[in-house]
């Protein structure tokens, strides 16, 4: 199981909204599991104490009486920029984590992340108190590049079971009391971010070792895939498990494969046709909407036009490029062109189709 701790629930709302999550009959307000319990939630409230105490008590809990391995802990939130490099709204992977109390005093102890290994490592200090005035900001500084209440607390506690631990940081503010944002008008976004931000991480640390049946569908000399289509392939895996907590083999069914296999494609097509396969399932509404804009994009395809469109899907502006080879053709073309139904394609992209 992944424990996801939070300080406040506004900040893990995007989390409760994509997972199926129910409340713990034992810690009511604060703790959540899934499902299939392979991830769970905390709110550990503010302050390196609260967060202490709260983290402890559900791994103990977990651990002891429900009988859950925690794989890993992830402290998810927002923190106040120290360091003036560092822009707001952007999300900061912590490598290292130290208290320091209201008198700017050090806590003996100290706690790496699982991204201490990283070129540029972000310390985070946790405070004792808010920081209330660009003195204490500055005093703050000389330890690390952002601040939080709680993040310390629950680094020490997964210190003392041993737990791998992770930190996510969305910079809400330049921890400055007379800046200070109204955090609670901006939850939803910053959840929302958080929460992409996290699903991208997981997929990247979690995909380092492949199931067995995963590596050997990547090895099956019936597909060849390069390096790059093997990562994007152990991504999808793993992101197609979280979004359905459904068993790898109804993610994509030994049937499935075996009718790709017997395609007449040569092994490079039918690794891009099972990549294809498994992006289709993690999206099916870009699945049709790939199948209805080649539907429209017919006429210019059979007449070698070629059409760009906005990648992002945010204008419908189209780039029409083509050549001919002669009077005929020429004409062929612009023939394909009055066929191109380009109010349906602004449809199309307006979500209107």
């Amino acid at each position: 199981m992944i424990l996801f701790v939070f300080a406040h629930r506004l900040e893990a709302q995007s989390f409760y909204q994509h997972f199926k999550f129910m409340a713990d009959h034992t810690f009511t307000d604060i703790l959540s599991i899934s499902e299939d319990k392979k991830l769970a939630i905390a709110i550990c409230g503010e302050g390196h104490f609260k967060a202490l105490e709260t983290t402890h008590a559900v791994i103990a809990y977990l651990k002891h009486v429900k009988n859950i391995n925690l794989k890993a802990i992830y402290n998810i939130g927002i923190a106040g920029s120290l360091d003036p490099k560092i822009s707001l709204n952007s999300i900061v992977e912590i490598s290292y984590s130290l208290l320091v109390h209201e008198n700017f005093s050090p806590e003996f102890h100290t706690y790496k992340t699982e991204s201490f290994h990283k070129k540029n490592p972000l310390n985070l200090v946790t405070f004792t108190s808010r920081v209330k005035d660009l003195k204490t900001k500055s005093e703050l500084f000389k330890f690390g590049h952002v601040v939080d209440r709680e993040f310390w607390g629950v680094a020490r506690a997964s210190a003392f079971y041993n737990i791998p631990i992770f930190a996510f940081k969305m910079i809400s503010d330049e921890a400055d009391a007379e800046l200070c944002p109204d955090i609670k008008a901006q939850a939803e976004f910053f959840s929302s971010e958080l929460f992409k931000f996290t699903m991208n991480a997981l997929c990247i640390y979690e995909t380092k070792k492949p199931s067995i049946r995963l590596l050997t569908i990547l090895e099956n000399e019936a597909f060849h895939f390069t390096q790059t289509q093997k990562h994007q392939v152990k991504k999808l895996f793993h992101a197609l498990k979280i979004q359905t907590s459904e068993d790898e083999k109804k993610l994509v069914s030994d049937a499935e494969i075996q009718e790709i296999i017997k395609t007449d494609l040569h092994p490079k097509k039918r690794s891009m046709l099972f990549i294809a396969v498994l992006q289709n399932r993690l999206n099916p509404f870009l699945a049709k909407w790939k199948n209805d804009f080649k539907d429209i994009n017919k006429p210019l395809i059979t007449a070698d036009i070629d059409l760009f469109i906005d990648p992002k899907l945010e204008d419908t502006k189209v780039d029409i490029h083509f050549s001919a080879k002669n009077a005929d053709d020429y004409h062929k073309k612009l023939l394909a062109l009055e066929n191109f139904n380009f109010n349906r394609f602004t449809s199309l992209v307006e979500g209107l189709d």
